[in-house]
């Protein structure tokens, strides 16, 4: 192996690294991962799918995926257990936006009993599935705030 094909054996995994650790001293040093000073600032983050802490990565890595470290901040985004909230929250949602008109339909639209369930299944489906990994944020967003806050007032203020 020669000398110049040996420096393309650099993986680009490695670039990815060198680069990401680069942004994350710049956002240390530069003040750019400020953790979310409100439960609102971090629903927001959430709710955009982005980093709560910095709100400049992405949250997620596949569709309900979270990255466990952020790579701009260093945020650990898998320590906040999200369980069913999300899950919850997504049928609570999608119940009122859907099931609700759907009723209301069935006055003035007279259509069959197999279209109307077939039309309120995939409209509910589709809601639930659309809007679940924007909920998932928002929960994570609001309790990465609430541990912020919890661990200020935790670290100071206290009696010696």
């Amino acid at each position: 192996m020669s000398v110049g094909s040996s420096a393309n054996v650099i993986c680009q995994c490695d670039l990815k690294a060198i680069a990401n650790r680069a942004i994350c001293c710049a956002a240390t040093l530069g003040g750019m991962g400020d953790v979310p000073q409100t439960v609102i600032e971090g629903l927001k983050r959430g709710l955009a799918r982005r980093c709560p802490a910095c709100g400049r990565a992405p949250l997620f890595a596949g569709y309900l995926k979270i990255w466990p470290v952020c790579a701009v901040c260093g945020e650990e985004n898998g320590r906040h257990r999200v369980d069913d909230a999300a899950s919850y929250f997504t049928v609570l949602l999608a119940g009122h936006v859907v099931v609700a008109p759907a009723l209301a339909i069935e006055t003035f639209w007279t259509m069959p009993l197999w279209l109307a369930t077939f039309l309120l299944l995939a409209m509910v489906v589709a809601a639930t599935l659309l809007a679940l990994p924007f909920v998932k944020g928002g929960v994570l967003g609001v309790l990465s705030a609430l541990s912020a806050r919890r661990g200020e007032k935790e670290d100071g203020g206290g009696t010696p």
